[in-house]
């Protein structure tokens, strides 16, 4: 397991070069083949695509898990199945939890303008 400070700056969507190396280097040293990402969307997608760059390794899977591990702890509570079902989960945050989730409403349609502009690729994996 690897921590880092870093991912509570709400300001950066990259890690810094030298973190970046960090944990890069901890992944290959491990030969690691499941990363396991649990930060805020949509920081942790960015993350992942930029060490996905760094590592070049072809068979290694990122998994972004958010808050995944908050609902498993009981920390939060999971959205109605029928809003997870529309797609609308992120409403149903936005509403339950206004102060933590309007700024991550905001970095979505940050995220989506970088992907939209080519700042960003969206990666496509055949394994």
């Amino acid at each position: 397991p690897y921590h880092s400070d870093i991912t509570k700056n709400k300001d950066i969507l990259f890690l810094p070069e030298t973190e970046m190396k960090k944990i890069s280097s901890l992944i290959k040293k491990q030969n690691s083949s499941y990363v396991w990402i649990g930060i805020s969307s949509p920081k942790q997608e960015f993350i992942a695509n930029q060490l996905f760059d760094s590592i070049k390794k072809e068979k290694i899977i990122f998994i972004c898990i958010g808050a995944g591990k908050d609902f498993l702890l009981g920390k939060k509570k999971e959205a109605p199945r029928y809003l997870s079902n529309l797609g609308v989960e992120w409403l149903y945050r936005l509403l339950t939890d206004f102060n933590h989730s309007k700024l991550k409403v905001l970095r979505h349609f940050l995220a989506l303008f970088y992907i939209i502009s080519g700042k960003i690729k969206i990666r496509k994996n055949n394994f």
